[in-house]
Formats: structure tokens, C-alpha cells, sequence
């Protein structure tokens, strides 16, 4: 027979916390560990409570969670004798930091970064080659933000060409194979053509920034919303973004009109091949509905993608008037915005970037007000919901900053110059 009536009992005295003063990021772990004394106390036994559970919290093994930057105080008490010890925890704001790649002639559009030996380890494990998707910007521009690190080794790949082993630890610009703390000053060239139909003399597509594309007659040469570019998809096809607006030729929803907005670059519904119809004319064929082709075969005010024949004219065009634009500019982060060529329209002139925008703020790029006769003059501008309601009225006198309170959706931003109006659409993320 076994008992223990002539063990003795060994009571708690004291206990200790360690680390001290931990420091945390929101959203990351840190564990504690509790030691009791003395080491042969009979029961051993530790609980944990956080201050403020808002800021952080503690499981019953010690292990905090920061939730939001600030302090708490983390207590360990004991079951005997309920001695406590604490540590004050400090919660910073999660870590992070967005690296951004200019895609080199010859690349392809599918732009991937791929990273190793993140800091500190063992927040984010190394990836697998050849990487994540980068999110296009457009204007060849890629961009990626890594979160709840301080630094990462990384490489820039298409999965054919890549760049050489590189490391970022705060956002930076990858532009001719040199690190840029600021957005680079990038020369960029597109030619822009009117898409002129077959079948309809003087017939032409253009986007007025309803989600379709339209088509109409006699566009003026300097007018931007009839202006289309070629932007490489890879594999022979191509990107179709208009000028004005920036906006992409696709048929993503099947909605039975060719759709005008905002893509992911991996859409096909998105991508088009220009394939000889003979005679100097081309069908514009889908690359993921094969047998969608754009014509305006019944007439509706706007392009249309089914039952398309071949001998149809209405499903033939020719992309001519071409106009090449170059310049250097900061604002490589535009969607189809580039500087008004001698002899635009002042209309022409107005430019909004980045579109889509953040939240909070974007950019209007106006003309010279001096310079167009019209010095001293305020730009208006007034941004609307899709119906209609004004929802901001300001005035600038030169290129600026335009900040606002409005969530996600679909805009309206109108700017009126003297005699002069401008509406561009603009879409919140």
C-alpha cells in the first residue's frame, strides 16, 4: 500500500514572467513563459489575463496576439497562493511595405515575384517559383506589398525571364534594373488608332463610359474617348485600352454588348487577336470565346460579340488615323492617361490617375491654365454618383490632389476650364 501522508506540501512563493516588455505586431504571435518558484512548488499550475483585450490577447498556454497597436499588461497568476508577475506588452502597427516592377520589352504580361529568407523568420515561409501574380497597374507596371515583414529577398520573373537576385525592405520602384525609393521618371510611347468600320461608312468605336463600347461617326482626330491602343497580351494577342478613359475591351460577363472598364490581366475574355479578313480589313476575334468576334451587325448603339459570320462588313475593321504619344513622366501609375500632343483640345489635356484609385485621393492633371489663355482661372470640378447626385464641388488652379471621403463605386468627375468640360469616370477601390 502506497500513500502520501508524510509528503510535504511545497507552496508557491513567487513567479516570473519572461520575455519582458515583448514587442508585437498586429496580427502576429509572441509567447510567454511563466516560471514558478521555487521549481519544486507542488503545484504548478499558472493562469493568464490580458489588461485590454483590444489591444491584445493571451490563450491559457501564454501565447499574446496583437490586435491593434498600443500596450497591455499580460499577468500570469498562479493557482497556489495567486502570485501574479506581469508583462507589458507593446503593439505596433503591422509591418509592411509594397515593391513595384516596370515589365521590360520582350516580357510577358504575366509578371510574378518570388521571395526566400523573409525577416523575421518565420512569419512568411519562402515561395514557391515562380512566385505569386504581381497586380498590374497598368502602363506596364506591376505591383505586390508584402505584409507583417521587414525584408525579403526577391526576384521579378515572368516565368521565362527574371530579374537578378534582389532584397527591398521598404516600398521601391524595380525600373531599369535599379531600386527607386520615389516613383521613376519612366519614357513610355503608345500609338493610338480609330477603329473604323466596313460596313457603316465613317463609322467608328469609342467609349463613353457606360461599361459599352459604343460606336459613332465623324470623331474629331484629337478627340481621346475614339482612341484605342494595342497592348500586348502575349502569345499574338492583345489588350485594347482606350485613351480617355483607360478602360479595356472585354467580354467577361457575356452580357451581349462588348464590355468597357477595369480587367485583370489574366482575363482571355480581355484578350483579342486582329486576324486578316482580307482586303486591308480585320476580324477582332476573342481569345476566350473563339467565336466572338466584335461587329455592329444589328445596329444598337453599341459593339456586339455573337453569332459574328465570316463576309460579314459589319464584323471587319481597320485601325487607322494613328497617333503616337511619348513622354516622359512621374506618372507612370495612369491607366490610359498620357500629356496632351500640340494641338489637342484643352478637354484632352484634363487627365485623372491612378484609375482605379484608392480610397482617399487621386490626381487631375490639367493644362497650363497660363498657357491656354486662361490665367487666373479656377478648374471646377465636381465629382457625381453614378445617378446623378453631386457628391463634391472644389476648385483648383493647377495640377493637383483631388482627396475625398467617397467609398468604393463607380464616379463621375467632371472639370470645367472657361467654356471648357471634361467628364472622366473614376472607379474607387
Amino acid at each position: 500500500m502506497l500513500t502520501n501522508a508524510n509528503v510535504p506540501v511545497v507552496t508557491v512563493t513567487g513567479v516570473q514572467v519572461t520575455p519582458t516588455r515583448d514587442t508585437v505586431h498586429v496580427g502576429l504571435t509572441a509567447q510567454l513563459t511563466a516560471t514558478v518558484s521555487p521549481s519544486n512548488a507542488s503545484n504548478q499550475g499558472v493562469s493568464w489575463t490580458s489588461n485590454n483585450t483590444a489591444v491584445a490577447t493571451v490563450s491559457a498556454t501564454g501565447l499574446i496576439t496583437g490586435v491593434a497597436a498600443g500596450t497591455a499588461v499580460i499577468t500570469a497568476t498562479t493557482s497556489d497562493q495567486g502570485k501574479t508577475a506581469n508583462d507589458t506588452v507593446v503593439v505596433t502597427p503591422a509591418s509592411g511595405f509594397t515593391v513595384h516592377f516596370y515589365q521590360p520589352t520582350g516580357w510577358g504580361s504575366g509578371i510574378n515575384v518570388y521571395w526566400w529568407d523573409a525577416q523575421p523568420t518565420g512569419v512568411l515561409a519562402d515561395g514557391t517559383w515562380p512566385g505569386v501574380p504581381m497586380t498590374s497597374q497598368g502602363n506596364s507596371w506591376y505591383e505586390y506589398t508584402f505584409s507583417n515583414i521587414d525584408s525579403t529577398n526577391l526576384i521579378f520573373n515572368d516565368g521565362s525571364n527574371q530579374t537578378a537576385n534582389l532584397s527591398r525592405g521598404s516600398n521601391g520602384w524595380y525600373y531599369n534594373n535599379t531600386w527607386h525609393d520615389t516613383l521613376p521618371a519612366v519614357l513610355s510611347g503608345s500609338t493610338y488608332y480609330q477603329i473604323l468600320n466596313r460596313w457603316q461608312p465613317n463609322t467608328y468605336l469609342y467609349d463613353g463610359g457606360t461599361g459599352k463600347v459604343l460606336y459613332g461617326t465623324n470623331p474629331s482626330p484629337t478627340d481621346p474617348t475614339y482612341q484605342w491602343t494595342e497592348v500586348s497580351a502575349g502569345s499574338g494577342y492583345v489588350f485594347l485600352q482606350n485613351r480617355s478613359t483607360g478602360n479595356y475591351m472585354h467580354v467577361q460577363d457575356q452580357t451581349g454588348y462588348v464590355e468597357s472598364g477595369s480587367i485583370n490581366t489574366t482575363w482571355y475574355s480581355a484578350m483579342w487577336s486582329i486576324a486578316s479578313a482580307g482586303s486591308g480589313w480585320s476580324y477582332i476575334e476573342n481569345r476566350w470565346q473563339s467565336n466572338q468576334w466584335i461587329h455592329i451587325q444589328d445596329l444598337l448603339g453599341y459593339a456586339e460579340y455573337a453569332n459574328a459570320q465570316t463576309g460579314w462588313y459589319s464584323a471587319m475593321w481597320q485601325l487607322v488615323n494613328p497617333v503616337t504619344v511619348a513622354n516622359a513622366t512621374t506618372a507612370a501609375l495612369r491607366i490610359g492617361s498620357v500629356a496632351g500632343l500640340p494641338g489637342d483640345s484643352v478637354s484632352a489635356q484634363i487627365l485623372l490617375y491612378p484609375n482605379p484609385a484608392p480610397g482617399g485621393s487621386f490626381y487631375l492633371s490639367l493644362p497650363d491654365l497660363g498657357g491656354i489663355g486662361q490665367a487666373n482661372t479656377q478648374a471646377w470640378v465636381i465629382i457625381r454618383d453614378v445617378n446623378g447626385k453631386t457628391l463634391l464641388v472644389t476648385q483648383l488652379s493647377a495640377s493637383g490632389p483631388i482627396t475625398h471621403p467617397l467609398p468604393a463605386g463607380t464616379y463621375f468627375v467632371t472639370v470645367r476650364i472657361g467654356n471648357t468640360t471634361a467628364t472622366k469616370k473614376l472607379t474607387v477601390l
